[in-house]
């Protein structure tokens, strides 16, 4: 007997338990955090990232480092993946009303790519919504490529066929090889803040550096994640054109806030 395992079991359990509660009440809510390109000494919104919480019964918001893992574990992945991405769909629809033209990125997990169901949602999403594929961008992490790359790369691809953007994210933390890499249809590859938060040392540096020769000769974009002083933006310099994401910009916004983040960029001190 351990306790420790037993506090783990009922946390899990309690952890599921409110996934499905607030799946069956709506208990969701979608944040976007802003991406901004530095190209040249111009910096100006491309984008940003849908970044999903859920409510407890209280009202309380709960990070998805608490319950992405028991999603996937359950299967409950699939509905979450599912509702992220209508609303992705939803604030594109608001944004282009307000002549706001940026991509939207949602994370899409491996359970998602089973059967190629994701490629069906995006579809189905994209004509029920009336947007263009290009305003929504797709973005998986490394751990994908631990199951079969052949049939990871097929759906890829067929995500590609509908005109969605694709970024490999946290990269340089996952599984792949520059070869795998090099074979996908992606579009940008996303620097992970694990290297961001070792930016202003040698070592860090040097591995950001690499990184991003290699987003270069293979043609990409690249997102550096997690930027959060002026400091880091400086360093940063040396390599635009470059897309910043980070609490240096700002956290998390509902869509209200981030349009209004939109509109007032240019008064920003940066």
């Amino acid at each position: 007997y351990s306790r420790g395992l037993q506090e783990k079991k009922n946390s899990y359990l309690y952890i599921e338990q409110l996934l499905k509660d607030a799946i069956k009440n709506n208990r969701f809510i979608s944040l976007i955090q802003p991406k901004v390109m530095h190209n040249k000494g111009y910096n100006y919104i491309v984008g940003g990232e849908i970044l999903i919480r859920m409510k407890d019964e209280k009202g309380v918001l709960i990070s998805p480092e608490s319950f992405i893992k028991v999603a996937e574990d359950t299967g409950l992945i699939i509905h979450l993946g599912n509702w992220i991405i209508e609303d992705a769909c939803k604030s594109i629809i608001e944004l282009q009303k307000l002549n706001i033209p940026v991509q939207i990125a949602v994370n899409a997990s491996i359970k998602q790519f089973e059967n190629n169901l994701i490629v069906q949602v995006l579809k189905e999403n994209i004509e029920k919504y009336n947007i263009s594929p290009r305003s929504l961008e797709i973005e998986v992490t490394e751990s994908l490529f631990k199951s079969d790359v052949n049939k990871i790369k097929e759906s890829l691809q067929l995500i590609r066929e509908v005109g969605l953007s694709i970024a490999i994210d946290d990269f340089g933390t996952g599984y792949s090889s520059l070869s795998t890499i090099a074979s996908l249809p992606i579009d940008t590859l996303k620097i992970d803040k694990a290297f961001t938060d070792h930016l202003l040392e040698s070592t860090g540096s040097e591995l950001v550096s690499t990184i991003v020769g290699i987003s270069e000769n293979l043609g990409l974009k690249t997102v550096i994640e997690g930027v959060e002083t002026s400091a880091q933006i400086e360093k940063l310099k040396a390599y635009e054109p470059i897309i910043i994401q980070g609490y240096y910009y700002s956290k998390p916004l509902k869509l209200e806030d981030f349009i209004s983040f939109c509109k007032n960029y240019r008064n920003i001190s940066i």
